[in-house]
């Protein structure tokens, strides 16, 4: 039962560093390529970082890290 649960845990923890990695990436790449798309790509891409951000935050695994 305990490896079933640290398994699960594991898991939402490599969940929770790709997506951090991901916003990470993707703010870099907006910041150093931004003036090269629209103004409404842009918006939709600020947009769908601060959607990952909040889902990071919202579905953080055990605060024991």
């Amino acid at each position: 039962a305990n490896a079933e649960a640290d398994k699960k845990r594991r898991e939402g923890v490599e969940a929770k560093n790709q997506a951090e990695s991901l916003v990470h990436s993707s703010e870099k790449s907006l910041q150093e390529h931004g003036d090269k798309v629209s103004e409404t790509d842009r918006k939709a891409i600020e947009d769908a970082i601060a959607a990952l951000k909040s889902a990071v935050e919202v579905s953080e695994p055990d605060a024991e890290d």
